[in-house]
């Protein structure tokens, strides 16, 4: 879960500019693993800053002052992310914006990990989303219209999203959404401001704070899912038009397979029969004396599954000496950047990162299913 924010406007006032950064620090109660801005000025120039960690480490950075401007005046968009991690490093490169050529853009969500690898040179990047941006990016210096390039990239995608994108040549503000990740949107200051947010009382609470009316027709609205949402800005003094809207429709998820036998991660026969959820076909029954254990020191028992004997992220049986070592190279538990287990909890050692610090999940986010799931993929 990560937090998307923003305002735009012909020209945003000082009021605007704080408003931003009140929503901005608001929707940290999405993410606090890293927080980044994009801008775009007068004359649809882009800049952007970002940084891993809460807010507070952003917004007292001199250069977060130059890219939101000194007064306000000197933007036409502010957009904002606040990243809870999921595939990628708490790192600066990690966080959102990602700029490139024709896009710079930020997505709240995860894809499934065989989604991301159907991006553009995918193996350069750290997570999906960059990866992401880069395939539409690389669609449309291949001449292809943006329109295009973002139908054909997310009908590649599997997952969860909601992506907020400035297209630098159409000069466009685009949103979209699934019905996976929510977004909310309204009018204000008599429809000279377009302002989102990822929680629609982040709205009602930061304009009723900084006193701009929500436009009483519109209101504040849920994006459609599978739409792509576009707008230009408007000329000066000129008040929002509605959103230009195309269908844009992801790809079916994986169809989940379903079983009445455990699995045995640690190498145990598979017994019984599995039964595919998509087509109710009865496969014969299968076993297995192959490895395949998806952690070194996983096994059925949650109570004991990842304790002592600790094993690396390659199945070498670790000392307690060894044991420490890794624990204080990690620092913490690389997802909720938080805990440090100790000798006795159990732990999950995942690959190192790609600078070669050592990695892993403490005892609360190994019961967080979907966080171990995460992991498995990106073993």
């Amino acid at each position: 879960m990560c937090g998307l924010v923003g305002v735009a406007a012909d020209t945003l006032s000082t009021t605007a500019r704080d408003l931003f950064r009140s929503l901005l620090i608001v929707d940290s109660l999405r993410g606090i693993h890293g927080t980044g801005v994009g801008s775009v000025g007068p004359a649809f120039q882009v800049d952007y800053v970002k940084r891993a960690g809460p807010v507070f480490d952003l917004t007292e950075l001199k250069y977060y002052d130059r890219v939101v401007g000194a007064t306000g005046s000197d933007k036409r968009v502010l957009m904002g992310h606040n990243r809870s991690a999921t595939f990628g490093a708490h790192t600066t490169d990690n966080a959102h914006p990602f700029d490139f050529k024709h896009v710079i853009g930020m997505h709240n969500g995860t894809v499934e990990y065989s989604s991301k690898w159907k991006m553009h040179e995918s193996e350069k990047f750290d997570t999906d989303s960059e990866a992401i941006y880069s395939h539409i990016n690389n669609l449309i210096e291949d001449g292809k219209d943006w329109k295009t390039a973002i139908t054909e990239t997310v009908g590649l995608l599997s997952g969860a999203w909601a992506f907020v994108m400035w297209i630098k040549g159409a000069k466009k503000l685009v949103f979209l959404r699934n019905k996976e990740r929510p977004l909310y949107y309204c009018y204000a200051g008599e429809k000279k401001y377009l302002v989102w947010a990822s929680e629609p009382w982040m709205l009602y609470s930061m304009l009723a704070r900084e006193k701009i009316k929500i436009d009483e027709e519109t209101k504040v609205a849920f994006l459609n899912e599978d739409t792509i949402y576009s707008w230009s800005l408007p000329e000066s003094n000129k008040k929002w038009e509605p959103a230009e809207r195309t269908k844009c429709l992801g790809k079916e998820p994986i169809p989940v397979i379903q079983s009445n036998f455990t699995r045995g991660w640690s190498g145990a026969d598979y017994t019984g029969t599995r039964q595919h959820a998509a087509s109710s076909t009865n496969l014969a029954p299968a076993k297995s004396h192959h490895h395949v254990q998806r952690f070194p020191n996983e096994n059925h028992n949650k109570k004991t599954s990842f304790k002592n004997p600790y094993k690396d992220w390659t199945g070498k049986i670790l000392t307690k000496p060894d044991f420490v070592k890794l624990i204080n190279a990690g620092d913490v538990c690389c997802y909720c950047n938080s805990h440090t287990p100790k000798w006795g909890e159990a732990v999950c050692f995942i690959k190192p990162s790609p600078v070669g610090s050592p990695q892993y999940l403490c005892k609360m986010c190994i019961e967080d299913e979907q966080i171990l799931e995460i992991a498995k993929a990106v073993r």
